[in-house]
């Protein structure tokens, strides 16, 4: 695992990855290392899935949003954004458990591939 990876999360609570990435009203934004979790800030979101339709431009800026995270914990997210977030560089995990859970999995993860991180 790299130093520092920031993490983006779609959470309602700051506790529960618990939130689709197209209902996601806030991001939890993290910096996580080998031994430490810190959080970053909330990032207020528009969600892109409003009335049973989907807004392109609000998935674009959804995306913009969380640019400078390598890694994302949603729920679920539909295939138009994962390219865009695969295009951004952007690792996704799609997973519905405590954000502590998702983070000990993803370094967990990394350490039993040997390190390799985005």
């Amino acid at each position: 695992m790299s130093p520092t990876l920031r993490i983006a999360v779609s959470s309602s609570d700051g506790r529960m990855v618990d939130e689709h990435f197209g209902a996601t009203v806030q991001f939890v934004i993290l910096d996580v290392q080998p031994d430490t979790v810190r959080f970053v800030e909330n990032r207020v979101n528009e969600p892109s899935c409003q009335a049973g339709g989907h807004s392109g431009g609000a998935s674009a800026r959804s995306v913009a949003l969380i640019s400078d995270c390598q890694v994302l914990f949603t729920v679920r997210a539909g295939p138009p954004v994962l390219a865009r977030l695969a295009a951004q560089g952007i690792e996704v995990h799609q997973t519905s458990t405590s954000i502590a859970e998702a983070i000990e999995t993803l370094r967990n993860a990394r350490v039993d591939s040997g390190g390799v991180s985005n």
